[in-house]
């Protein structure tokens, strides 16, 4: 499925600039429909994604939002998420965060100038096949994601230079983990982290991310 939108690029999913004097369009592929993640758990009446995330790869820049972001969850999800730390050295970790170390150019020819990161979704952390709408037998149960920021800091759209804040990395961040949850992209008046484009002020899960974790999850495990 491709799309013209006000956003960044991405091979998977894709992170909003929030900026709005940044208007320019791009192609992503939105998570296959019925993915979901499958490392849960049962509260009360509640399905929880169990999160254990590895940010011991994020350079000094997005590793000042790490602590933020898994907060943001944990603190806005009605209690359907649980973001914990994780390491790779022990194998506890389902979702891996780094800083891609390509050079500018590399990261620019592979995934565009103004793409800020990259969500990979797979059925299982061994697993080499991304689940991508490019590959429809990936199993529907996502157990692994792996989350890729560019090293890049300024960004120029139109002949505009701007720097990311730490807001808009805690943004990012939110809305690339919504994405390893596999929700997707509201619509472009929907108040919600995964919102694409313009988003100025919002590093929070919202009311609309909050229901699809309650209908996706509650119809598929229940």
């Amino acid at each position: 499925m491709k799309r013209k939108v006000l956003k960044i690029n991405a091979v998977m999913v894709c992170a909003c600039l929030l900026i709005g004097f940044m208007s320019f369009s791009a192609s992503a592929h939105e998570v296959l429909p019925n993915h979901r993640w499958a490392v849960m758990s049962k509260v009360g009446t509640i399905f929880r994604c169990n999160l254990s995330i590895d940010g011991g790869a994020l350079d000094s820049n997005w590793s000042l939002v790490f602590t933020d972001a898994r907060n943001n969850w944990n603190n806005n999800s009605n209690s359907r998420v649980s973001c914990t730390v994780g390491q790779a050295s022990n194998s506890t970790e389902n979702i891996y965060l780094s800083t891609w170390k390509l050079s500018a150019s590399q990261w620019d020819a592979t995934y565009g100038a103004s793409t800020i990161a990259i969500t990979l979704t797979r059925a299982s952390r061994s697993s080499t096949v991304v689940c991508a709408d490019s590959y429809p037998n990936c199993a529907t149960r996502i157990k692994y994601a792996a989350i890729h920021f560019t090293t890049r800091s300024i960004f120029s759209v139109n002949g505009t230079s701007y720097s990311l804040t730490k807001a808009d990395r805690t943004k990012t961040m939110v809305h690339e983990i919504g994405h390893a949850l596999c929700l997707g992209h509201p619509s472009s008046t929907t108040t919600s982290i995964m919102r694409q484009g313009v988003m100025l002020g919002i590093t929070t899960p919202q009311d609309h991310d909050r229901n699809d974790l309650a209908v996706y999850y509650n119809q598929l495990y229940s």
